[in-house]
């Protein structure tokens, strides 16, 4: 199967990339105690430019969302939340950002709504699928009227047992379904998808029916290689392919994949805070 296609152009939503290779948003944890990034940062995502689209590490939406001991919401508190994300998406945009992805998987705040193992709300938040996929569509429809639908992505994890295997949704195909043609109808610049558990497989769980639901441009994401990537691309499952981990040893892994060269891993000991090493400098590079 030709390679072609995952080094070509294409563009998603209002955004042009010069490949259908993504760089999936990883934690590094380099930030200082004010959660500002230093100027690695700034080296860390040069050195990966060759990305058609880099996802930075995800960011918190307020002094709240970063180290508040847990508990539900009052409901006359959600709509501060939902000003918190505005307000971020306005700032994303004031510091020269193309756009924003809205993170709603791996067990953050939107997906401990949106399933029901976790929603135990009585109000209009939680109980129907209606109710807890509410709060999800109220902040993405914040940031679009910020940066136009277009510029705008999700992320979700549908069978992600980040927060455990007793939190996934009793019917993650309905309530997925549900959620994402909902933003379908929306124009969201595309939909990112972690496609089964982290580094595991999808079970029974029907992505391509997932992705027709969105109808629109497509981020795969769960492990991929190569050819998988390649196959993707070409057979119209994805319109991009998102890496994670390959991209933290290998700034040059659009090169590396286009001419299926070894890839670097770094020391996972690097993976999450410290310096210049494991992150800008690499053993090896």
């Amino acid at each position: 199967m030709s390679s072609d296609l995952l080094f070509s152009p294409t563009r998603i939503g209002a955004i042009d990339v010069a490949n259908r290779i993504a760089m999936a948003p990883l934690t590094r944890s380099r930030a200082d105690m004010d959660g500002v990034q230093t100027p690695l940062a700034v080296e860390y995502y040069r050195q990966r430019a060759s990305a058609g689209l880099i996802i930075t590490e995800a960011t918190n939406i307020s002094q709240q969302g970063r180290a508040s001991m847990p508990r539900a919401l009052e409901t006359d508190e959600i709509a501060g939340i939902i000003e918190d994300y505005r307000n971020a998406a306005r700032k994303a945009k004031e510091a020269g950002f193309d756009g924003v992805e809205v993170h709603a998987a791996n067990g953050y705040l939107l997906e401990q709504f949106l399933r029901d193992s976790t929603n135990q709300r009585q109000d209009r938040y939680g109980g129907s699928i209606e109710n807890r996929a509410r709060l999800t569509l109220e902040v993405v429809e914040a940031v679009a009227e910020i940066w136009g639908a277009d510029r705008v992505g999700l992320r979700l994890s549908p069978l992600s047992t980040a927060i455990g295997d007793t939190a996934l949704d009793s019917t993650p195909m309905e309530t997925h379904e549900y959620l994402i043609r909902r933003f379908g109808e929306m124009g969201l610049a595309y939909l990112h998808v972690v496609e089964g558990q982290l580094h595991g497989d999808n079970g029974a769980f029907d992505i391509k029916a997932l992705r027709a639901a969105f109808n629109g441009k497509y981020i795969a994401n769960n492990g991929y290689d190569r050819q998988r990537a390649i196959e993707a691309t070409a057979s119209g499952h994805a319109d991009m392919v998102a890496f994670g981990k390959p991209f933290i040893g290998n700034p040059d892994l659009v090169e590396r994949l286009r001419g299926n060269a070894l890839l670097r891993e770094a020391p996972a000991t690097s993976y999450f805070g410290g310096g210049a090493a494991g992150y800008t400098e690499l053993a090896g590079a």
